[in-house]
């Protein structure tokens, strides 16, 4: 058995098809990690979706800001924006089956096994793991019930705050843990986020969330998408970068986890 970690598919599911020929994917045996941003820019972000679901015994996925702007616009809380690829999905007759489960999904997740924690952007330097399974397990279950998911969507939005402790109320939490999650890159030197920056080679005081030091335990590796910029590169065996561009004319990566091989293919820009 092998289990493969998939950098962001953003709606490229021929490109996943194509990858999956490529390492000889074995249903039968082999598990499957995909690191967050299913649906999203690419045009087949509904095939993306139906593939995750119908084959949810043997995938694992966590969430990353396009699949939670795709909830957020479901419940319309948000509208789709113009080089936004999720009407297809909004107007499937699975939709609510489909968002229902999405809603369902993890932020981060852990494998004991091998010591490996997989997350869409970062984990917060300054937490331990059991603190961010624990921010994230917040979140996952207001997500889980229809009864509290919405009020929470209507307060995701906005890049505020920046920092926990200048956090006011449970929502301003709430907030702080998936923008971590799910849009962190840089850090500023007082390791407040910083949510605009995303190209690693400008000039800047700022810090790639990896970079920071650890006091806490960590997990030994961390498996992350979301930074197209880095083309997977972190300097680092234990940060592994798996989003390299697919949806831009890059490449789409796999991992195998027990072997620690690397698999790419050449993509097309969507």
């Amino acid at each position: 058995m092998t289990t493969y970690i998939i950098g962001d598919l953003q709606g490229c599911f021929s490109c996943l098809q194509k990858l999956l020929k490529q390492i000889k994917f074995n249903l039968a045996k082999d598990k499957l990690w995909i690191v967050g941003d299913i649906v999203n820019r690419g045009p087949e972000s509904l095939e993306c979706l139906e593939f995750v679901y119908n084959n949810q015994d043997y995938v694992q996925i966590v969430l990353g800001n396009h699949d939670l702007h795709l909830i957020a616009c479901y419940y319309g809380i948000s509208t789709p924006k113009k080089s936004d690829t999720l009407t297809p999905i909004l107007k499937s007759s699975k939709s609510e089956i489909l968002i229902d489960w999405l809603c369902h999904q993890p932020l981060i997740h852990y494998n004991k096994e091998y010591d490996a924690a997989m997350v869409h952007a970062g984990i917060w330097p300054s937490w331990s793991l059991s603190k961010a399974l624990k921010k994230s397990k917040k979140v996952e279950d207001i997500l889980k019930s229809k009864e509290t998911r919405i009020k929470f969507l209507e307060q995701m939005y906005g890049n505020e705050p920046s920092h926990p402790t200048l956090s006011k109320d449970k929502y301003d939490k709430l907030r702080f843990t998936v923008n971590s999650c799910t849009r962190m890159r840089f850090l500023t030197s007082e390791q407040h986020l910083e949510l605009t920056t995303k190209d690693c080679n400008e000039k800047t005081d700022l810090i790639p969330w990896f970079k920071i030091k650890r006091q806490d335990k960590h997990p030994q590796t961390i498996f992350f998408g979301h930074w197209a910029a880095l083309s997977g590169k972190t300097d680092s065996n234990k940060f592994i970068g798996l989003d390299t561009g697919c949806v831009w004319g890059g490449k789409l990566t796999a991992y195998a986890l027990e072997s620690k091989d690397i698999y790419q293919i050449n993509c097309k820009k969507k």
